[in-house]
């Protein structure tokens, strides 16, 4: 039987992800500036990347001893300062401290000090001043010009114009915090949140028992040396979840997601590909983000499954593409968690990934259209049939399909679904259960597979791909099961991956900048591994109408395609629906969309991202899916 769904589901375009999958697009360049000369700024009010050329070895030392509540706090507001060897040499590049209140104070000196075994010591170099004219803001003051090189310990300081008081901490000694009352120095034991980085210029090697690692010690293996960016953020816990656990019981389990404060940088990583093979970029992707993640996380994640094993923590994951962790988890480890100085922030993960279905007024001439034994119009109208003589009919691709599952008994699909042995009868997992059977109980996942890879057995040729091998991934839950689902199928051979479905930007609230940036990590990691992926840019609110601009776009919709700009590349490819006439379908989501999160900042709105990046066939008269 032909099944008539009335679905945007616009992913059409597959077929060219299919080509382009074997031929993608031309590698990126990125420039490497020489940290010693000058820092590259990424974005003055959150953080300092410094791109690594051979030899050098970038790394942060962090103070922090608590969260931030009130009054004047600076520095990094994370986790607890490296600790150097007490001969190891580095040059300082950059100090920084985080704004958390004006007070009226209109400027701020930055100094380093010398160490001098129990206290601070002499000044090095010039004092730096910088404005104070913002709240929750980082201030970065310069030193990569002054050549300021110290061996072991040293102060980083900040000093108020309108009071006395100079606060700085030690890099070694406990990440200690000082304070000078104009005439001596003595310890002190607020919270301050101040960041120096440093460049590992000096002879020998870094002291690779620090917290974190330093940069190049996982690096090593692979021949090179590997960038990072950061993440931090005012508190650990973020205010939602917080308000969340004062109204749960202690045994209720929460979902989550814990970010840690460093990931390998995507456009450094991609930078690391080229000119390898496909096989071979998608080895390297794989490896390096596993091996780092699987290391940093090493003490924590050791915590979380001995919590595991107590019933206090379920469905742990390790989300490698962005080292994080997924779970649920009691409000005791939630907290304890926090404590780690490798945490940057934990954040509720309830909102779960809606399949984009429309029901409306341009389907209402649906029983007009003629029970055809030949080819749908939809397929016709992209010429996918034109190609299939030539041999693009999507053989020996694999196409992980995220959606509500897959209906694995119908005959348009049964003989070339994807073959995951004995572990996977059923050709692929269910993330939202946890299990070996991913069958449809919605009806849409079966829908857009069809429009995939149907391949009229029973009739009428609906998919543009129809040989084709669908990897059936059933994950329509958070944040965690969508990157569960993309780690299985980059690891499983997956060439492509579609999905019809998306979190509303108009409703996703504090989370928006979460999930937006979790996402963009994850699909700029695809890309360095070589696959595309394929997305449904948003059917508005699903109901006919549509949310403001820029927020009518979803996510991952709203992420930069791989032809924008010079850098931060990812593989996605947002599809919005057009009718049989070529208008454009009433309910496809309209852009433009704005991409204004750290690190990126590239698209603010006006005028925005343009989106969606290529309209195909999904609306009137209606598709014909299996």
């Amino acid at each position: 039987m032909i099944k008539k769904c009335f679905y945007c589901f616009i992913l059409f375009p597959l077929l060219i992800s299919i080509m382009w999958a074997e031929n993608l697009p031309p590698e990126k360049t990125k420039v490497l500036i020489d940290p010693s000369l000058e820092p590259a700024v990424l974005n003055t009010n959150q953080e300092i990347l410094y791109p690594i050329s051979e030899g050098r070895q970038i790394d942060t030392l962090i103070y922090d001893d608590g969260s931030p509540s009130s009054g004047y706090y600076w520095g990094a507001g994370a986790r607890m300062a490296n600790r150097m060897s007490p001969t190891q040499a580095c040059q300082i590049l950059t100090i920084q401290y985080y704004c958390w209140s004006r007070g009226g104070s209109e400027t701020i000196d930055a100094t380093i000090y010398d160490w001098t075994g129990s206290m601070p010591g002499s000044q090095l170099g010039t004092s730096v001043s910088l404005p104070m004219d913002a709240t929750q803001q980082w201030r970065n003051a310069d030193f990569s010009s002054q050549n300021i090189n110290v061996t072991g310990d040293f102060i980083a300081s900040f000093n108020m114009n309108n009071d006395q008081t100079v606060i700085g901490f030690d890099a070694v000694n406990n990440g200690r915090a000082w304070d000078y009352n104009g005439t001596s120095w003595s310890a002190w034991n607020e919270t301050y949140f101040i960041r120096a980085i440093v460049d590992y210029s000096g002879t020998g090697e870094p002291d690779i028992e620090c917290n974190p690692n330093p940069l190049n010690v996982s690096a090593k293996d692979w021949g090179n040396f590997l960038q990072f960016t950061y993440r931090n953020y005012p508190m650990k816990i973020d205010e939602r979840l917080m308000e969340k656990m004062e109204n749960v019981s202690p045994e209720e389990l929460l979902p989550v997601i814990i970010e840690c404060d460093k990931l390998i940088d995507t456009d450094f990583l991609y930078s690391l590909v080229k000119g390898m093979g496909k096989a071979e970029r998608r080895s390297f992707t794989i490896n390096t983000l596993q091996e780092f993640t699987s290391s940093y996380q090493e003490d924590v994640y050791e915590y979380l499954e001995s919590m595991e094993n107590a019933g206090k923590v379920d469905r742990l994951s390790q989300l490698w593409l962005t080292n994080s962790i997924g779970m649920k988890a009691t409000k005791a480890v939630i907290n304890e968690v926090s404590k780690y100085p490798t945490v940057a922030l934990i954040w509720l993960d309830d909102i779960p990934l809606k399949p984009h279905v429309i029901t409306g007024s341009e389907f209402s001439n649906i029983e007009s259209i003629p029970e055809s034994r030949a080819v749908v119009w939809n397929v016709q109208k992209v010429n996918a049939d034109q190609v299939w003589p030539l041999g693009y009919t999507g053989q020996n691709i694999i196409v992980g399909h995220i959606d509500t599952g897959v209906n694995y008994n119908h005959v348009d699909l049964a003989d070339h679904l994807w073959d995951g042995g004995a572990s996977y009868p059923n050709h692929g997992w269910d993330f939202d259960n946890n299990d070996n059977n991913p069958m449809d109980d919605n009806g849409h996942g079966t829908h857009t597979a069809g429009t995939v890879a149907g391949d009229g057995t029973a009739g009428t040729e609906t998919g543009v791909a129809p040989d084709a091998q669908i990897m059936i991934l059933k994950a329509l839950g958070g944040l965690t099961i969508f990157q569960n689902a993309v780690n299985f199928a980059l690891s499983h051979g997956a060439d492509v991956m579609t999905m019809s479905a998306g979190y509303d930007s108009a409703n996703a609230g504090a989370s928006w900048n979460y999930l937006s940036t979790q996402d963009r990590n994850v699909l700029n990691n695809c890309l360095t591994a070589g696959v595309v992926f394929v997305t449904s840019a948003g059917n508005g609110d699903n109901m006919g109408g549509h949310y403001s601009i820029p927020y009518d776009i979803g996510i991952p919709a709203n992420i930069p395609a791989p032809w924008y700009g010079s850098s931060g590349h990812s593989s996605c490819m947002a599809v919005g629906s057009t009718n049989q006439n070529n208008s454009v379908s009433s309910f496809s989501s309209r852009g433009a969309t704005q991409w204004f999160f750290s690190p990126w900042y590239e698209y603010s709105y006006p005028p925005g991202l343009i989106k969606p990046d290529v309209a195909a066939p999904g609306g009137s008269p209606g598709i014909t899916s299996l």
